[in-house]
């Protein structure tokens, strides 16, 4: 199979807007397959959370903060009970420590 290389010019502001599309584009991807991350090969590990920036980890937080409350408000009331409860034993047990 002939594989075809095609070139294009572009301004330097249009790179510099695709440059910063394809830099949205990664870090949404990144959070969504985050959020899915059932299994540990989608999570970013510690390592790789050290190295991002302030900024990059606060949204995560808040996007995180945001998705659990969702999910939370989606339960039925034993459930979204239960639930609530075991947050509050995770987060009391690291004062713990």
């Amino acid at each position: 199979m002939e594989e075809i290389n095609h070139k294009i010019e572009l301004s330097w502001d249009e790179y510099q807007l695709l440059k910063s599309d394809s830099k949205k584009y990664h870090n949404l991807h990144r959070s969504l397959l985050e959020y899915m991350g059932y299994e540990d090969e989608y999570l970013i590990t510690r390592a790789g959370l050290k190295k991002l920036k302030r900024d990059d980890l606060v949204t995560i937080v808040l996007e995180q903060r945001n998705m659990i409350r969702k999910l939370i408000d989606d339960l039925d009331p034993l459930k979204r009970d239960a639930h609530i409860d075991a947050l509050d034993n995770l987060y009391m047990d690291k004062g713990k420590e």
